[in-house]
C-alpha cells in the first residue's frame, strides 16, 4: 500500500531522486533496512531519507528510538518535511545532495580506518 499511495510530497521528490538523477546517487524507495520501511535509501552512501508529514509530529518519541537504531547501524538519517519538499524542492534536493556527499567521504574515511 506504501508504494501505491505516496503523498504528493513523496510522489515530486520521488520523481527528482529515481534513476539516478541526483548526481548519480541511486536511491531505493520503500526499502526495509533493520525491519524498518524507509521512506527513500541510497545504499552507495548509507542515508535513509524519510519525508515527514503533520502525523510525524506526534511520533517524535517513536520516530527518534527508531532513528536511534539506524544509526547505530551505521546509517545517515535526514528528515525532510512535506512542506519543504512542495515549497522548496531545489533546497531539498541541494541539502540532500549535501549530505549524501559527506555521507560518502565519511564511508571512505570508515573503510581506510578498518
Amino acid at each position: 500500500a506504501l508504494r501505491r499511495e505516496m503523498t504528493p510530497a513523496e510522489t515530486i521528490l520521488w520523481s527528482s531522486l529515481r534513476k539516478s538523477h541526483l548526481a548519480g546517487y541511486h536511491f531505493r524507495r520503500q526499502q526495509v533496512i533493520e525491519s524498518f520501511i524507509v521512506d527513500y535509501y541510497c545504499h552507495r552512501t548509507g542515508v535513509i531519507l524519510e519525508v515527514d508529514g503533520g502525523i510525524h509530529q506526534l511520533k517524535v518519541a517513536s520516530d527518534a528510538e527508531r532513528d536511534a537504531i539506524l544509526i547505530a547501524g551505521g546509517f545517515y538519517i535526514l528528515r525532510v518535511r512535506n512542506e519543504d519538499v512542495l515549497n522548496n524542492l531545489p533546497g531539498v534536493l541541494e541539502l540532500i545532495l549535501k549530505t549524501c556527499r559527506e555521507a560518502a567521504v565519511n564511508m571512505k574515511q570508515r573503510e581506510k580506518d578498518v
